[in-house]
């Protein structure tokens, strides 16, 4: 079986801890051979952590050039969409982490890029495959407990992203970035609750701050 070329496209905290051990364990069936990061540092460390068999490239267009058949984006979520449609127009299959995008006209912009190129586009909404949150699907699709009516989602840590995550980050709480620390860690819970209970037909908060 042929294996697939994986492209990185962002070195930091997610592809170290949860990217690059998952494609190592898919071993049989892809193989990365190209990652870049703004910081080559960060692209140098991570594969000697690893120790990959892969090409560090100097820009996303070196990357995007070389026999990839799909990259990864896990950079600031204020890149997503610019470096989405760069991989989409070199011909690659994307995988972008979340957010997808910061406003809802890129999200778009994207969408129609990978139909127009007949493209895979996947955005991490990783808790669609942590085992929790499955079951709870699938109980609410079999009936198991009944018609849900109300949902509360919560989510706590005892520091932001850049404190205890990925020290030093600090785009992860720059609105111009990342869209802020909601935009952020809140789309989980957001696409959680459009996965569990289908399309919003109306939606209004109520805020505070002090």
């Amino acid at each position: 079986m042929k294996r697939v070329k994986i492209g990185l496209i962002g070195c930091g905290r997610i592809s170290e801890a949860v990217h690059v051990p998952a494609l190592l364990e898919m071993n049989k069936y892809a193989r990365i051979t190209a990652i870049y990061d703004l910081k080559e540092k960060a692209s140098k460390d991570l594969k000697k952590k690893y120790s990959l068999d892969c090409r560090i490239c100097k820009s996303p267009e070196e990357l995007l050039d070389s026999d990839v058949d799909g990259v990864i984006i896990s950079t600031p979520n204020h890149t997503h969409c610019q470096l989405t449609l760069q991989a989409l127009k070199a011909g690659k299959n994307v995988l972008v982490e979340k957010p997808m995008a910061i406003n809802l006209k890129d999200a778009d912009k994207m969408i129609a890029s990978a139909k127009r190129k007949s493209l895979y586009l996947q955005v991490n909404q990783s808790l669609r495959f942590s085992p929790p949150y499955v079951k709870i699907k699938k109980m609410i699709e079999t009936g198991d407990i009944g018609k849900p009516l109300h949902i509360r989602c919560m989510r706590a840590s005892s520091s932001s992203p850049d404190k205890g995550w990925s020290p030093g980050a600090k785009w992860f709480t720059q609105k111009s970035a990342g869209g802020g620390i909601v935009m952020d860690i809140a789309v989980h819970m957001a696409d959680m609750l459009g996965w569990y209970f289908g399309k919003a037909r109306s939606i209004y908060a109520i805020t505070s701050a002090k």
